[in-house]
């Protein structure tokens, strides 16, 4: 599956079977917009893509992706400010019914588990996963029980299961996290692995 981005490309060929791919940045800095970006560019080249939020509403997130299949800020949306383009809307979002191959799933007030994300790529079948807010999955109740405790360890088993599903699917996963507050704000020296918040097990 090839990204919107000529780089990336030159140095992945694109994100394969058993790619599992992590976004790693600081809060606010577009995680989820660059996810969105890659969302829109595969549907668009006719690839069926899944995507798991967990850190907003998929209405929200639903926005977002209309925002930028339209190329028009997102808070017009949300506010309601279309003026003369509200036309245009109604059309998009009729044309983003009748076309298949672009998925959702999400949890209300930041829960979802993986469970849920596991039976909506079973039954849609999509080509590439997108996770964002990795961190935030819920994982089974029988996973972990009497080995592990703690958010970190939490975080470390979500990164274990994320490839393991990723192995099962046979498809690309992409996926969000943060860095700690280690990773110091503009500087490189910071974008290391064992910046990742919660897990250094992520690489």
């Amino acid at each position: 599956v090839l990204t919107p981005w000529q780089t990336m490309n030159d140095f992945t060929y694109g994100f394969g079977p058993s790619d599992f791919v992590i976004f790693v940045a600081r809060l606010g800095i577009g995680k989820t917009w660059s996810l969105l970006i890659l969302l829109l560019f595969a549907w668009q080249s006719k690839r069926r893509v899944l995507i798991a939020t967990t850190e907003m509403d998929q209405l929200r997130m639903s926005l977002r992706v209309l925002a930028l299949q339209l190329g028009i800020p997102p808070d017009l949306l949300r506010k309601g400010r279309l003026g003369d383009g509200r036309a245009a809307v109604e059309t998009a979002i009729a044309e983003l019914e009748d076309q298949p191959g672009l998925y959702m799933v999400g949890g209300g007030n930041y829960r979802l588990g993986f469970d849920s994300v596991e039976a909506a790529a079973e039954e849609v079948e999509p080509e590439m996963i997108l996770l964002d807010g990795a961190y935030l999955l819920e994982m089974p109740a029988t996973k972990g029980k009497g080995k592990r405790d703690g958010r970190f360890d939490k975080a470390a088993e979500t990164f274990e299961e994320c490839k393991q599903f990723n192995l099962r699917m046979g498809v690309p996963v992409v996926a969000t996290t943060q860095f700690n507050r280690q990773a110091r704000r503009n500087s490189l020296a910071g974008a290391e692995v064992e910046n990742i918040a919660l897990s250094d097990t992520a690489g």
